[in-house]
Formats: C-alpha cells, sequence, structure tokens
C-alpha cells in the first residue's frame, strides 16, 4: 500500500497497524532531520516523538506528500526546541551542533549536512518528495517508478533533475556540494533508531484506537525485527580519500566556550576576526532559514520582514566583518575545520543577504563594501594549506553566493562620478572592482596546487580519486567564469552611465574591460566570453543585454524567456526530466526586470539571433 493510502487507512479508523508501518518507512527520515536540526543531541529522541504526535493530531486533515510534510514538520519541531535552550550562550549551542560524537559521519559530511535541510525546503515539492522518498525513506528507483506508473528511465530523469536541483541550491547558499550523492545515500544509513525509541512511536499511534487495541502480529514483528545499530558512514569520505578510514581521524574538539566578556579579536589575524564576528550573529538571515524566497527582486515583504531583523541585530557582526576586510594575514585553528567552516558560511549569508538589504535602501557603495568581504573571506578560505580542497570548495560556495549578489545589485546599480559620495557607486570604485573579479587563477593550475598540498607526505591523504578531482576542477572554472560574468555586467553599466545606453556589440563591451574579453573556457579556443543586447526583448518592451559562455552547451545558444536569472542555472526552465531538457549555455542579464504573467504554453527559452 502507498504511504497516502496508510495515512488514509490510519485517520480513517486509527488502524494501528498502518501507523506502524508509517512509523517503520518514515522513523529514520524524522530521526536524520531532527539529528541534523538540533543543536543538543539529548533532545533529539523527543522531537521525534513530537513529530509524530503532530502528525497523529493532523493525520485526518493531510492532503500532501507524506514525506515532505515529515520533513518539514521535523524541521520545524527542532527549531522550536532550539530556541527553548537559548538561555544558553550561542557559542555553547553553535559548538553542541558542529562537535562530533562516535555515531556521527565524519565532518566532511557535516558541512554538506549542516545546510541539507533549507536547501531541500527550497526544492519544489515533486522534488523534494522524491529525493525524501528515495534516500531518506530508503524505497528503491523501481519501486516509486511503479507507484507513480512511469518508467524507471522517467523516474532516474526526475531524480538526477532534482538532485541537480539540491546542489545547485547548496551552491547558492554557500556551501560546496561535491560529495552530494554520496551524504543522501549515507543519511539514510546513519539514522539508527533504538527500538525503544520505535517502540514508543509505535505507542503514539495507538492513543487514538478506541477500546483497548493492542498491536497486531504483524505490528509487533515490525517494532522487534527493529536492531539496534550504530553506522559511521564513510560514503562521502571515501568519494574524496579512498584510501584513508575516517573512523582513524581524531574527531576535532570544539571550541571552549567564550567568557561573556571575550577578549577582543585578533587584530592581526583575519580568521579570528572573521569567527568572532560569525559569533556575534543572534538573528537567521533569509538566506539562512528554511523560508522559501523569490530568486530574483522584488523579494516579497515577508524576505523584507526577516532581514530587517536580522540588519538591525546582526549589526555587530557585520562591523567586526569588515575590520577583517583590511587584514591580509591569517592563523587557521589547529583542531579542525568544523571550527570555522560553518561560521564562515553563516557570516557569508548574513553579508549577502545585507548586501542586497542595503542596495534595497539606495546605499549600493556599501552593499558592494559588503560583498567585498564575502570575497576576501573566500580568498582566506582558498589560500588555506591545511585542508586546501574542502576549504577551497567551500570558498569557491562563498564566491557563487557573493557574485550571485553582486549580479542583482548590479542590475539595478546606481552609479556616480565623484568618488566622496557616500550612498551611490563612484566609478572608480567601480573600475577598481572589475579588476579585482578578473584576477584569476586558472582552475587547472589551481587544483594542481591543492592536489600537491593534500598528497604531501604526512597529509594523510594516499590517493584522490579522478572524478573527483574532474568535479572539483569544474567547480573552480565555473567560479572564475561567474567572476567574469560579474565584471562584464557591471562594466556594461559603467558604458550605460557614460553613453546612456548598453553596449551594442562584443567588441564595444570589451573596450570597457582590463584586458578585453577573456577566453570563454568551454569555447573552441578562440572564442570570448559573449555578449549580446536583445532589442525589445523585455517584457516592457526595453532592450535586452545579456553576458554569457558556452557551459553545458548541447544543443545551440538559447536564452530563457520565462525569468531574469542571475546565476548559473540548468536546463531550459521546463518541467521535463534532465535528460530531455535542453541545455544553450550560460546566459546571465545585466539589466534588472520582472517577468510578465504567465501565459500557459509559453515558450521558456529563445535562440540567439
Amino acid at each position: 500500500m502507498t504511504q497516502a493510502g496508510l495515512l488514509a487507512q490510519y485517520a480513517a479508523n486509527r488502524d494501528a497497524e498502518a501507523f506502524a508501518q508509517i512509523v517503520t518507512q518514515n522513523q529514520r527520515l524524522v530521526f536524520a532531520t531532527c539529528q541534523r536540526k538540533l543543536r543538543n543531541p539529548d533532545d533529539v529522541d523527543d522531537a521525534v516523538q513530537e513529530t509524530f504526535l503532530r502528525l497523529v493530531q493532523k493525520a485526518a486533515n493531510l492532503h500532501t506528500n507524506l514525506g515532505g510534510w515529515l520533513h518539514a514538520c521535523a524541521v520545524n519541531v527542532a527549531i522550536d526546541i532550539n530556541r527553548r535552550r537559548e538561555s544558553r550562550s550561542r557559542h555553547e549551542s553553535a559548538s553542541g551542533r558542529v562537535s562530533s560524537s562516535p555515531s556521527d559521519p565524519p565532518q566532511v559530511l557535516a558541512e554538506l549536512r549542516e545546510h541539507l535541510d533549507a536547501a531541500l525546503e527550497k526544492l519544489d515539492p515533486d522534488g523534494r518528495e522524491l529525493i525524501i522518498q528515495r534516500f531518506f525513506v530508503g524505497r528503491t528507483q523501481a519501486e516509486l517508478a511503479a507507484e507513480s506508473d512511469v518508467s524507471p528511465s522517467t523516474l532516474s530523469g526526475r531524480m538526477d533533475r532534482a538532485i541537480a536541483g539540491l546542489r545547485e541550491k547548496l551552491r547558492t547558499m554557500g556551501c560546496g556540494a561535491v560529495g552530494l550523492a554520496a551524504l543522501l545515500e549515507a543519511e539514510h544509513a546513519s539514522a539508527s533508531v533504538a527500538p525503544a525509541l520505535t517502540a514508543n512511536l509505535m505507542k503514539i499511534g495507538l492513543g487514538g484506537v478506541t477500546g483497548g487495541a493492542v498491536l497486531t502480529n504483524t505490528a509487533l514483528i515490525l517494532v522487534l525485527g527493529l536492531a539496534a545499530s550504530i553506522a559511521v558512514v564513510a560514503g562521502a569520505w571515501l568519494l574524496l580519500f579512498p584510501n584513508t578510514s575516517p573512523l582513524a581521524a581524531t574527531a576535532p574538539a570544539a571550541p571552549p566556550p567564550l567568557a561573556s566578556t571575550a577578549p577582543a579579536a585578533d587584530p592581526l589575524n583575519a580568521a579570528d576576526i572573521y569567527l568572532r564576528a560569525a559569533a556575534l550573529i543572534k538573528v537567521d538571515c533569509p538566506a539562512a532559514s528554511n523560508d522559501l524566497y523569490p530568486d530574483y527582486p522584488p523579494f516579497g515583504n515577508a524576505w523584507e520582514t526577516r532581514e530587517q531583523q536580522a540588519w538591525d541585530q546582526n549589526r555587530p557582526a557585520r562591523d567586526l566583518a569588515r575590520q577583517a576586510a583590511v587584514v591580509d594575514t591569517f592563523a587557521w585553528p589547529v583542531s579542525g575545520r568544523s571550527q570555522y567552516l560553518n561560521p564562515f558560511r553563516a557570516l557569508a549569508n548574513d553579508l549577502g543577504d545585507a548586501a542586497l538589504y542595503e542596495h534595497e535602501q539606495g546605499h549600493d557603495a556599501e552593499a558592494v563594501d559588503s560583498v567585498r568581504d564575502i570575497l576576501h573571506m573566500a580568498d582566506l578560505l582558498d589560500a588555506n594549506e591545511k585542508k586546501a580542497l574542502v576549504c577551497n570548495l567551500v570558498g569557491e560556495g562563498c564566491t557563487a553566493l557573493a557574485v550571485n549578489r553582486l549580479m542583482i545589485i548590479f542590475s539595478n546599480v546606481a552609479l556616480v562620478a565623484d568618488d566622496q559620495q557616500t550612498d551611490a557607486l563612484p566609478m572608480a570604485s567601480a573600475k577598481k572592482l572589475i579588476a579585482s573579479l578578473l584576477v584569476q587563477t586558472d582552475a587547472d593550475t589551481r587544483m594542481g596546487r591543492i592536489l600537491k598540498l593534500e598528497l604531501a607526505p604526512g597529509s594523510g591523504v594516499a590517493a584522490i580519486q579522478k572524478p573527483s578531482i574532474n568535479r572539483a576542477t569544474e567547480t573552480f572554472r565555473r567560479a572564475n567564469a561567474e567572476r567574469t560574468l560579474a565584471a562584464m555586467s557591471l562594466a556594461s553599466h559603467l558604458l550605460y552611465f557614460e553613453k546612456k545606453r548598453w553596449p551594442n556589440s562584443a567588441e564595444e563591451l570589451a573596450s570597457m574591460l582590463p584586458g578585453g574579453l577573456p577566453k570563454d573556457p568551454w569555447g573552441d579556443g578562440s572564442q570570448t566570453f559573449g555578449y549580446v543586447l536583445i532589442k525589445g526583448g523585455l517584457p516592457d518592451g526595453s532592450d535586452r543585454p545579456l553576458v554569457y559562455d558556452r557551459y553545458n552547451l548541447a544543443d545551440g545558444m538559447f536564452f530563457r524567456v520565462d525569468q531574469p536569472e542571475y546565476s548559473f542555472y540548468n536546463g531550459d526552465g521546463s518541467k521535463l526530466p534532465p535528460a530531455q531538457q535542453k541545455h544553450g549555455g550560460q546566459f546571465w542579464d545585466v539589466a534588472s526586470w520582472v517577468p510578465a504573467a504567465t501565459v500557459p504554453g509559453a515558450p521558456t527559452t529563445r535562440p540567439l539571433p
């Protein structure tokens, strides 16, 4: 019977056996979600039971995907429990979230786990439910295909598209997603639920049965047949380091609690300043929350309300981060990357959303400076020689977030010739930013340097698989391309400021860039990054300037017409599985615009003229 059928059967007559099967199929999903979100591991069992209790209370009124509802409910329960513990210091809570216990996966997994739930919530409902059922509930693709009445190949295509969407959501949140597939496989196996907890969950279902009903033989077997085990999953670790054992690695020690009067940050150590800035964050910004917001302006009232709170209460964190932006020396914590990667992501998210808020308030110079703070922090991560590959990937995640914010700001940027002006972005500052965005290290050269550090004697790493090297190198290549496209966008606005029109051609745009247009890494060797001006291409009839490269070019060059794009995207915007979607390069909008009302059946793409 399907999960929908089991839920309906339980809702109709409080069928204990139906509820037992729901628990059996979904308890690992709920347990793993609570385990990821809760700061105190002692709260996990209580949170799991509270989630299933809410299911019992809401069962009769649920008309949605059960897996997606349970996941969202578990996240909300965990958030409620964390809030009830806010009397403890923020630093103690943070250390509780990232510290390792014998049953935790290796920290290389934890860095993705930290943001997995928020990224899942940003997916479309069908994609989210597919990932939940396959990887968290543990159902096979053949089973899901049969239930959906589609072929296995069609289901596989939908799964690929959902995973690609999740990877992109993680990336735009400042989290590298190398090893995501292994992490998803690991999450179900690592959520070991004790038989005592399972029995308590079954009893929750019995609460609504009249007449003192007892478990049927089938339900009892389901309870007693679940053996207790603790699984330490090394999938994602071995994906990068196949000849090492995560069990042999020493778990990073939690940082000592900060006293209420913590000493000042070391003014000569940017890493220390950033860490202390992250510890001052009091309110989650929109990017760090589980709520859904548009990818482009206008972001809506809910976004404005949350960011206003973050803006007001996190100002000390941003002020301290600004101090680090002028410090180029750094020394990393000696006891493990978990002490700085998670806080750095949190700080990058807060600075990125603060930049958008500053832009909305008409303070573009300050908005750009906030993004510069993220880029400086990413550069320090890239320069870390202790954990070169992991830190570089996280650094590129921060860079992707920063460039996305820049593209949104640039799309409607206010420029000014006066260098002393404090609101609009001065022309001189814009030109310096363009030059800095174009200072890049070749992706292959960079990977060669990283491998030299990772595989050095005493590093503890014997080998890194070639597919992982290729994926990471492509990530670096994309990050360089993002910086180039952002520089081209701002250069287009400089020309518009001077001549009151967009560049007419790529050649004219090239004259605004130091060194001209760079070579497109996905071109034929002679092709450069591109620019095109689509006459009357926007809903209001004005011209639409686009910058582009040839990444993932398979079906000719085409651009999206259903919505603006300010970051990397996959496919043609249709709802087809990835294998059936078309791929035609990457086109990013230079100007700001809002789509007109969607017309059913209207095309989502247009060929490059």
